[in-house]
């Protein structure tokens, strides 16, 4: 608050003459007297002077000579921000005092009526911050109301590590028809070694795993070279036909080392293996187990209450940050979360797709605890 200015009042000194200086203190006494007696009439310009003074020192210095009463917070004045962002509350016209911040009262938000609304919310808090040049596409689906948001879902996006949910599922075909089965083991090959990217390794070139251990590594670590491995073994041209016959047929498997996806046929995905309609209870359930152990939760699981039963599984390049999965809500409905983003500022990215996430977790979940 500045600083209030001080206002001082003095009054000249009476004129007196040299006889009067001289006069002792009781002479000057009896002057003072014989003064006072003058004519009501001849004192009259110096009362009203004195009456105006008064006035002026008690509107100045009245408001500020007062002890301040509390202020209510739900009293019908109105809240003034300041400037520098000091909070006060007015109290009468032209008066100010400082509302302790803890007293204040703000007005809660109003619950959003729609999932439509609740992410709208998001989308125009959040947006900005992705980055000038950003994009995204997204389908937030509700399984068992069937009330869906799509947003570009049909545009392809790099699918980062998103395409290892496709090689899962070629895997899990070709157990379930005899062709592979968990105990078969795979050699790495050198182009499938992606140890110096995934920064550690799971079996030096020439040695094996099975394809139990890989199908851990690719969706529970998200392991690139375990990712390669069983690529290399389903062959990518071979599963890009599995893939489409399944019905998955608005993503681009063409380019081995640039697999494009889009939110449409996440969201499929995973409205299938929720239903464990994608091959069947027999392979969707382990499936369904591997994506629920997922190691990297800074996504979708993020914000969301920490005893939260989610299946889901993320995708990471530079300026690329998808995730896509399954949120088992607690009233019993499944909530699928499906967003891809490309260049995007990878901190903002991973935000927005965990604030959609909760929107959409607490849009279902109101009146829940």
């Amino acid at each position: 608050m500045p600083a209030r200015n001080t206002f001082r009042v003095s009054r000249p000194a009476s004129p007196r003459n040299n006889r009067n200086k001289k006069q002792s203190w009781e002479k000057a006494r009896s002057l003072t007297k014989t003064r006072s007696r003058r004519p009501f009439s001849s004192s009259l310009p110096l009362i009203i002077l004195g009456l105006l003074v008064g006035g002026a020192l008690a509107v100045i210095v009245g408001p500020f000579s007062q002890n301040p009463k509390p202020i209510p917070t739900a009293g019908p004045g109105p809240v003034v921000v300041s400037n520098r962002g000091a909070t006060r509350a007015l109290v009468t016209p032209g008066t100010f005092l400082p509302v302790p911040t803890n007293q204040i009262s703000s007005t809660p938000t109003e619950a959003p009526a729609t999932l439509e609304e609740a992410l709208h919310q998001v989308i125009a808090k959040e947006e900005a911050n992705l980055g000038e040049s950003a994009g995204y596409s997204m389908v937030i689906h509700n399984l068992d109301t069937g009330e869906k948001f799509e947003d570009s879902s049909d545009k392809l996006f790099e699918s980062a590590s998103l395409y290892k949910l496709f090689v899962m599922l070629t895997v899990y075909y070709d157990i379930s028809g005899g062709r592979l089965s968990l105990n078969d083991q795979i050699t790495l090959i050198p182009d499938a070694d992606a140890s110096a990217e995934d920064g550690y390794t799971i079996v030096s070139p020439g040695n094996s795993l099975p394809v139990s251990a890989l199908l851990e590594r690719m969706i529970i670590d998200s392991n690139n070279t375990a990712g390669l491995m069983l690529l290399f073994e389903v062959r990518a041209p071979r599963m890009k036909d599995i893939v489409a016959d399944l019905g998955f047929t608005s993503s681009d498997f063409s380019d081995t080392w640039n697999f494009q996806v889009t939110a449409q046929d996440l969201d499929l995905f995973f409205s299938r293996l929720a239903d464990q309609k994608l091959l069947g209870p027999e392979y969707d359930k382990p499936m369904l187990d591997l994506l629920s152990r997922t190691q990297l939760r800074d996504r979708i699981p993020s914000l969301l209450p920490p005893d939260t039963h989610t299946a889901n599984k993320t995708g990471d390049l530079d300026g690329v940050k998808n995730d896509a999965g399954i949120i088992y809500l607690p009233n019993g409905q499944r909530l699928l979360v499906s967003v891809l983003t490309h260049h995007v500022n990878d901190v903002a990215a991973r935000q927005f797709i965990a604030e959609l996430s909760l929107a959409a977790y607490n849009f279902y979940n109101k009146g829940q605890k």
